[in-house]
C-alpha cells in the first residue's frame, strides 16, 4: 500500500511532493516533476486527489479552484471531475508537447463529478481532448480553450 500525505484537503502520493507551503490558507504545491500547483482548502467530499502514477503524466480528480502550472517537459495532464481549474501549459516553453485531457470522474459510490469551467492555456502544438471529443484534438495556434 502507498503513502499519501493530504495538503489542503488534497492527497498525493507521499513520495511526489517535491515542495510545500501555506499562507493564509492558500496551498502551493511543487510535484517531483516540476508541475506547480496552487489551491485553497478542499472540501473533503471532493475527495481530491494528484496522483503521479507514471512518467509526466499527472492525474489531477476532483481538485476545485486550483491553478496547474506545467514545466518545460512534455507533460500529460488528466483533470478528472475538476471544477474552476486553470491549466497553464502556456508558460513559454513552446518546445514541448504537453497534452491535457478532462473528463469526468466515477466515484467509488457511485456518484459522478463533473468536469466543468475549466480553463486550459496552451501553445501550439499541444495536445487536448475534452470529454464531449472522440478524438484528440492537435493545437495549430497558442489557444485559450474555456471548457463548460
Amino acid at each position: 500500500m502507498e503513502d499519501f500525505v493530504e495538503i489542503g484537503g488534497v492527497k498525493f502520493k507521499f513520495n511526489a511532493v517535491l515542495f510545500q507551503a501555506e499562507t493564509d490558507g492558500k496551498y502551493e504545491v511543487v510535484l517531483e516533476n516540476g508541475t506547480k500547483i496552487l489551491f485553497e482548502e478542499q472540501s473533503e467530499d471532493r475527495e481530491a486527489m494528484v496522483d503521479m502514477s507514471y512518467t509526466n503524466r499527472v492525474d489531477f480528480n476532483g481538485l476545485v479552484g486550483a491553478t496547474i502550472m506545467d514545466t518545460p517537459e512534455n507533460d500529460i495532464y488528466r483533470l478528472l471531475g475538476c471544477e474552476n481549474v486553470t491549466v497553464e501549459a502556456n508558460r513559454g516553453y513552446n518546445s514541448d508537447q504537453d497534452m491535457v485531457e478532462v473528463c469526468n470522474r466515477l466515484l467509488p459510490n457511485g456518484k459522478e463529478q463533473l468536469s466543468r469551467n475549466n480553463v486550459i492555456k496552451l501553445n501550439a502544438g499541444d495536445l487536448f481532448k475534452l470529454p464531449q471529443d472522440d478524438m484528440v484534438q492537435f493545437v495549430q495556434d497558442d489557444c485559450t480553450h474555456i471548457e463548460g
